[in-house]
């Protein structure tokens, strides 16, 4: 049979609280996955792509590829 090391359980401090007032922070509740977020998500991943891949293209033509 083990024996524990220590009962005692050691506590973390509340981050949330702070002079005596209790500010969540969290609600629970997810961030950023409504339509407009992803649709602004894939917007702005299209934008990246599209001016990486047009620097190539021009890079390429220079070239003579």
């Amino acid at each position: 049979m083990s024996v524990p090391v220590s009962t005692r359980t050691s506590r973390k401090p509340n981050l949330d609280l702070e002079d005596g007032i209790e500010y969540p922070s969290s609600d629970g509740k997810p961030i950023g996955e409504t339509e407009i977020h992803a649709r602004v998500a894939l917007m702005n991943i299209y934008g990246v792509l599209y001016l990486y891949f047009m620097h190539v293209s021009i890079r390429l033509t220079r070239l003579g590829a």
